[in-house]
């Protein structure tokens, strides 16, 4: 298994030998060697494979072995030879392997380059370009099953650059690291949660793929399933650091933006017809919402550890006011887009501000917060109501004069 330059020109003199033998005989391709040439043009990209596996190693060699399959992809749209597409998928689920299953992947070495530009953007990047170039021309020559084992390759790889740049920029560059970052675990759910919404806006769009069909169901679902250990294992319980700029710290990726994200897909959801499930994506884009502002709320007043220090006053008024204004906000977003969903979340948020301040603060706030406590709440349900009489409740028009 030790590299051997000797046979990786071994595999350079094959090529020679095979491009020449190509080029002798597509001057006779009309004779019936369309056959003998596909197969030398094929053996050209084999032996340079073959010279790039005895002279590469680690990432490098898979790049060399993607690069085959658009040569291939170029070598059957000018001739028919089934033998070529088997050849493709073979070499693409080598390629597969090397990324998805290989575990020495998280030792390969960082070093070279800073942040984002490393290994990762062209070990995964180069694979996932060549097998999306790949499966456009299979696809424009009716190879359906072939092009879509390129394009799952293409979304695998894509998802793995993503989440293992994630893990490179939160972890210190150590893929292999035992620890699980609240950012890296946000970042990880937005990730996923904003590929499956470009896979679901494509679904909307007609795009009826299986892996379009099936990758936003899938990447979805795991963006659920972390979002899900997010809310239950919440660094207010762990006691984790969150981070000690306001608004631009951990909390933010761990629920702010898949809140938006979730928001946008429920959104999407409502067009495309599927009331239902946008009303399910829609109470975890709200649920996420308000962890975030109360998480926030508590870090401003405990600091980067959000289980340390004991309640007080100010903080039990900032959460009634917080929440009213959460309230607020999405009053004026169900008023803007006339959306009940949103206007039943808003009543939800106001009712749980109501029984907070009777439950809450009634007991634990005194003097002025008190005073506030309610004063804001009366203040906010006055002008709830002005809101619903002016443009939710609107009074029937009286019939013309001389209609029956």
């Amino acid at each position: 298994f030790e590299l051997d330059l000797s046979w990786a020109a071994l595999g350079l003199g094959l090529a020679l030998l095979q491009l020449a033998a190509a080029a002798r005989t597509a001057r006779y391709r009309d004779r019936g060697l369309e056959a003998a040439l596909a197969a030398y043009a094929a053996g050209v990209a084999l032996a340079l494979a073959l010279a790039a596996t005895m002279a590469l190693r680690e990432a490098w060699l898979t790049v060399a072995l993607s690069l085959v399959l658009p040569a291939f992809a170029w070598i059957a749209g000018r001739v028919d030879l089934p033998a070529l597409r088997w050849l493709t998928a073979l070499f693409a689920q080598a390629v597969l392997v090397r990324l998805v299953f290989n575990p020495y992947v998280l030792h390969y070495d960082l070093t070279i380059g800073v942040g984002p530009v490393n290994w990762l953007l062209w070990g995964y990047g180069v694979p996932a370009v060549a097998m999306f170039v790949a499966s456009r021309r299979f696809a424009a020559l009716g190879a359906g099953a072939l092009a879509e084992l390129l394009r799952g390759g293409t979304l695998v790889l894509t998802v793995l650059l993503v989440s293992l740049q994630i893990r490179h920029l939160t972890g210190n560059g150590e893929l292999a690291a035992p620890f699980y970052p609240l950012a890296e675990q946000g970042l990880h759910a937005a990730a996923w949660l904003g590929i499956a919404l470009l896979l679901f806006r494509l679904y909307g769009g007609g795009v009826r793929t299986v892996v379009v069909t099936w990758g936003w169901r899938i990447l979805g679902g795991l963006a659920a399933a972390q979002l899900l250990h997010l809310i239950v294992d919440n660094p207010l319980l762990t006691g984790v650091p969150v981070g000690d700029r306001p608004i631009l710290n951990d909390l933010l990726f761990a629920f702010g933006v898949p809140a938006i994200l979730a928001g946008l897909f429920a959104g999407e959801a409502r067009r495309q017809g599927l009331d239902r499930f946008a009303n399910i994506v829609g109470g975890v884009a709200l649920l996420l919402a308000f962890a975030w502002i109360s998480l926030e709320i508590r870090r401003s007043f405990h600091g980067t550890v959000l289980s340390a220090g004991a309640d007080t006053e100010a903080e039990l008024y900032a959460y009634s006011a917080a929440w009213l204004a959460f309230g607020g906000l999405l009053l004026g977003l169900a008023l803007w887009r006339h959306s009940a969903g949103l206007r039943y979340a808003s009543l939800a948020v106001v009712l749980l501000v109501v029984a907070k301040v009777f439950i809450v603060d009634m007991s634990e706030l005194e003097g002025i917060y008190r005073v506030l406590s309610f004063m804001g709440l009366g203040a906010a349900l006055i002008g709830i109501g002005w809101l619903y009489q002016r443009f939710v409740f609107l009074p029937a028009k009286a019939p013309e004069a001389g209609t029956a």
